[in-house]
Formats: structure tokens, sequence, C-alpha cells
């Protein structure tokens, strides 16, 4: 499971890995985000071996329908958290 912390930055990641990834295997690659239609989530729940997501799908979908998403998360390895310090208008918190 790849975490990023916007939808926009998932699906950059994801065209990034499909550059180095072999067609016949890129199905494998999917993001769920709130760009993925409802009749299309459970698709790809069930195919996606690398899920590129953000937390806020994360906490709001996955987390509150734990029991649809529990084999998936039993199949899990690997989580990866993109992290980046947060400077908005170029003001800190003093």
């Amino acid at each position: 499971m790849y975490v990023s912390p916007t939808k926009a930055l998932a699906q950059d990641q994801l065209r990034a890995f499909w550059d180095f990834v072999p067609q016949k295997w890129q199905h494998l690659f999917q993001t769920y985000d709130g760009d993925v239609p409802h009749s299309e989530r459970s698709h790809v729940r069930d195919a996606a071996a690398v899920m590129l997501t953000n937390p806020d799908m994360l906490h709001c979908n996955m987390l509150p329908q734990h029991r649809q998403w529990a084999a998936w998360f039993a199949s899990l390895r690997y989580v990866h958290l993109y992290l980046r310090s947060a400077q908005f208008s170029g003001r800190r918190a003093a």
C-alpha cells in the first residue's frame, strides 16, 4: 500500500510505476481514491496487488468497511507513507 498526501500525487506515482513495470503486470497497480466510481471500487480492491491511496480514503472508506477489506489487509506486506512537511503560504506556527 502506498499512501500519499493527495490523490493527484498518487496518480503521478501510478504513472511512474507503470514506466517501470511490464505492461502485463500493470493491472496489479491500482489507485483507490475519490475519482474511482463506486461501481468499480470492489473490482479495484479485488484486483490490486499494489494500492495507491490517500489518508482520506483510508480513514473514511477503507477502515470503516474493514470487513470488506479484511482479505486485502491480511495479505498486506508493506505500507509506504509519503510524508512531507506542512508549509502553507510560507507561514509557520510560532
